[in-house]
């Protein structure tokens, strides 16, 4: 097989694996990341309460939203089991 050529069904597949178990030593070491990014500013990362706090504002909100309908369903449904 020459550089070039179209490769067989799944022969890459194969050839990537078997370069992978062969080299796995060597896979992952000396990798450095050049990260060229600036630190943002006024950037402040949230606590894991502040970001909980939000979470239960979130929900609480969507609750809020649905009420009336949860109340008729209850409504309803405590009807129904009266009448059975």
């Amino acid at each position: 097989m020459k550089d070039g050529d179209p490769l067989k069904n799944n022969e890459f597949k194969h050839a990537l694996i078997d370069f992978i178990f062969k080299n796995q030593n060597r896979i992952g070491v000396d990798i450095c990341a050049n990260s060229s990014y600036k630190i943002i500013r006024r950037y402040k990362p949230l606590s894991y309460e502040d970001d909980y706090n939000n979470f239960k504002k979130k929900e609480k909100k969507a609750f809020e939203e649905n009420r009336k309908k949860f109340e008729e369903k209850i409504k309803v449904n405590m009807t129904y089991k009266d009448v059975s």
